[in-house]
């Protein structure tokens, strides 16, 4: 149940990427016109490209960017098709590609930092968004920062950290270990976020691999495997109370999809004994049959992984050691940052992103933990909550002392 996966993009088409090396005045140049508002997009970007993006839609992006950020300012190459694009407020990564006429390609543009933020600033944005939203930013373990950090929330896959939790303390206790195998059956397949569900049945995996697969790509097949393997009681003892029963995905699948409003009511109402009973009756349920295309908008909230944004701050901390978490950095640029631990959640009206970071050898250990939660309306559409998720963590690079 993870947002299209990994990085969420302010702006994105990608048609063909070159590895020929970017002239600066050629770049000067393209930024110049682009950002001139009389210039015509037909005039600097493909075909290829212009069949994907319109013209008109460029143009909408590049009158945006100078509204929301002022005037464009310069751009300077870092490495082969990598750019850092400066305007009066803010500076944006950018990745660029021209094809063999001199035509753009390729426009990327990133996440932007900002000049003089502050986490007062984001406070006050934050405070404005739709939805309610939740922080917590730890510093070598105490508190740096909170905003309505013991409020459970909604987190989606999130709450995979749980499993990796108890799978790492069996695996220290030799019940288990990382090169023990299991095979891939139809009854754990679930829907995706993931890939193990469009596997064969009766290949073999380590749990290492299942573990990877949990963590990087949000693989939910490996979660259910892995829930299974470890014990859906083992998991809750170190997952809050708010996650009992701990669902596997195929259950929140079934619940979400295949359930009446009214049945939906009365379970999230019942006894923790009552549902674990429920949950049973869902094992004969052909998950292939349900449309996970229902997940447009939010979907019965109240059926979801509920931990506060604390919780997750303590137990991405204490799997500091778990090579999982550093596979996929989410909105992070690994080669900004000594050590990255990453997951993060979400599906539509959820979206949660959690965090270990350390900017250098000696560096504070921050753990950040950020979630948004809206029952009504699809969150983070145009991409604000992320961009303000990214702030903070320039804002944490650079207080490093």
């Amino acid at each position: 149940m993870n947002k299209l996966s990994i990085y969420i993009f302010i702006f994105f088409c990608f048609t063909l990427l070159g590895k020929s090396q970017l002239s600066q005045a050629q770049v000067d140049t393209f930024f110049k016109r682009f950002t001139n508002n009389t210039e015509q997009m037909e005039n600097l970007f493909s075909k290829s490209l212009l069949d994907k993006v319109p013209a008109t839609q460029l143009a909408s992006i590049r009158n945006s960017f100078e509204t929301k950020y002022g005037k464009y300012v310069k751009v300077i190459i870092e490495s082969n098709n990598h750019c850092k694009v400066y305007y009066e407020k803010a500076i944006f990564p950018c990745i660029i590609n021209f094809d063999n006429s001199g035509l753009v390609n390729t426009l990327w543009f990133g996440a932007p930092s900002f000049a003089n933020d502050n986490i007062e600033k984001i406070k006050q944005e934050l405070s404005g968004l739709q939805g309610v939203v939740s922080v917590c930013i730890r510093k070598d373990g105490k508190e740096f920062y909170s905003l309505k950090k013991d409020l459970p929330l909604a987190i989606g896959s999130t709450f995979k950290l749980y499993i990796l939790k108890a799978l790492v303390h069996k695996i220290e206790k030799g019940q288990l270990h990382w090169e023990d195998t299991l095979h891939i059956d139809e009854y754990h397949k679930s829907l995706p976020s993931g890939i193990l569900q469009n596997w064969p049945s009766e290949q073999v995996v380590t749990i290492n691999t299942l573990a990877n697969l949990m963590i990087s790509l949000s693989d939910n097949t490996a979660a259910d495997l892995l829930i299974d393997k470890i014990g859906r009681e083992y998991i809750e003892q170190f997952a809050p109370s708010t996650m009992q029963p701990f669902y596997k995905t195929k259950e929140l699948f079934v619940l979400k999809l295949d359930r009446s409003d009214e049945y939906i009511k009365w379970f999230v109402n019942a006894d923790t004994k009552t549902k674990r009973l429920e949950l049973k009756k869902m094992d004969t349920v052909n998950i292939s049959q349900l449309n996970i295309y229902k997940f447009t908008k939010p979907i019965h909230l109240g059926i979801e992984w509920f931990a506060t944004t604390e919780q997750l701050c303590k137990v991405i901390e204490s799997l500091k050691d778990a090579p999982a978490l550093s596979i996929n950095a989410g909105i992070v640029d690994k080669k900004d940052w000594y050590f990255v631990a990453y997951k993060g959640g979400s599906e539509p009206g959820v979206l949660n992103y959690t965090y270990l970071l350390q900017k250098e050898s000696t560096s504070p250990i921050y753990s950040l933990s950020v979630t948004i939660n809206d029952v009504s309306h699809v969150v983070d559409e145009d991409h604000k909550f992320t961009i303000i998720v990214s702030r903070i963590i320039d804002i944490l690079g650079e207080n490093n002392q």
